[in-house]
């Protein structure tokens, strides 16, 4: 991959995918041969040429470097929109990633295994992949990554991987697109870190039941995430974080809503609002599962000056219902319960996503 741009100029980049022996990129000052770009170091010139030989407007000058990840991310051909890289560094962030390189003569130590539902356009599976790059042991020097498959050694170097992301996806097209996107970064360097699947997600967990809680992290990018929480649940250890991306704050409410009634025994840690055109996001919301403290002591108690009764939260924690009134809150069932659900100050940034943070509680 490279990022040929006018040396004399602030124009963007040109991107160039991939590089082959004999093909060239054409540009509007002319023709780049992919040979001329072969062997260059970052930052070095080449000059483009011109099909016809008469023409005598000098050849342009333009400036190589290779292309990095939010380059490749963001200019690779898409058949779903991606999570940009802005939003992808988040998700990593909050899903609180933590590796070690392997030490000579250490035994196997507990994989990191990492459930991504919803691979997509694969940009979070790439970002994803190199935060748990350093985890694996080196590949044995006749293991090319373009041939992977086919090799002998290869089922033995995926048994002894640290850290391992199953990226599963309905669509066979999304997936093997996906697949092809994480290997043409950089000669695949991150592609022996991920396995691909196709499946519906639920259904892929259960064929894995006998493994019990194997997942250490988990993401979910679903357009009907809360009917798939239970499975994934069930598939987390215990503290493993869960991180749900939902185009709405309601849909967040419908995850929150299945996670109590359901009795997944998850915690919801926080709700993070994503930024939009280019912005940097990370607004955070107040999305809690209340009950008026009326209710809770007694269904038959009458309580007089209700625009000043105490809501209790499920963990004992009291607000105002005066506060609830602004924000719009409903109730949920018949039971009383009603949702918070408001941006909490301090934070000026409108956004286009919703990331949830829950974690695994102990049963």
């Amino acid at each position: 991959m490279a990022l040929p741009r006018l040396a004399a100029s602030q124009s963007p980049p040109l991107f160039c995918p991939s590089l082959t022996p004999g093909k060239h990129l054409d540009t509007h000052r002319g023709s780049i041969p992919h040979d001329a770009i072969l062997g260059l170091r970052p930052r070095d010139l080449v000059s483009a040429r011109f099909a016809d030989p008469a023409r005598t407007t000098p050849p342009a000058q333009f400036r190589v470097r290779p292309a990095s990840l939010e380059d490749y991310v963001r200019r690779t051909r898409r058949l779903v929109t991606p999570l940009y890289p802005q939003d992808a560094q988040v998700v990593v962030g909050l899903l609180d990633l933590h590796v070690d390189v392997p030490r000579w003569g250490e035994e196997a130590t507990e994989r990191i295994e990492i459930l991504e539902a919803g691979t997509g356009h694969g940009a979070l599976t790439l970002y994803l992949a190199r935060a748990v790059h350093a985890a694996n042991p080196p590949m044995p020097p006749d293991l090319s990554i373009e041939g992977e498959e086919d090799h002998a050694a290869w089922p033995e170097w995926k048994s002894r991987r640290r850290a391992v992301i199953h990226s599963v996806d309905r669509s066979a097209r999304h997936s093997s697109h996906a697949s092809h996107i994480v290997r043409g970064f950089r000669r695949g360097i991150y592609h022996p870190h991920v396995d691909f699947h196709v499946a519906d997600i639920s259904t892929w967990l259960q064929e894995r039941a006998g493994r019990g809680e194997f997942a250490t992290h988990a993401f979910l990018d679903l357009p009907d995430a809360e009917n798939h929480l239970e499975a994934v649940t069930a598939a987390l250890r215990v503290d493993a974080p869960l991180v749900v991306f939902q185009p709405s704050v309601t849909q967040v409410l419908g995850c929150v809503r299945r996670v109590r009634t359901g009795g997944l025994g998850l915690e919801m840690e926080r709700v993070v609002e994503l930024g939009v055109n280019g912005g940097c996001g990370g607004r955070e919301w107040d999305v809690r599962v209340v009950k008026p403290k009326a209710m809770s002591t007694t269904a038959a108690c009458v309580v007089e000056g209700s625009a000043t009764d105490e809501l209790e939260e499920a963990d004992g924690e009291v607000v105002q219902s005066r506060e609830m009134e602004r924000s719009g809150n409903k109730k949920e069932g018949d039971e009383g319960w009603k949702m918070v659900c408001r941006p909490k100050v301090g934070e000026l940034v409108v956004g286009g996503g919703f990331l949830a943070v829950f974690r695994k509680q102990r049963r």
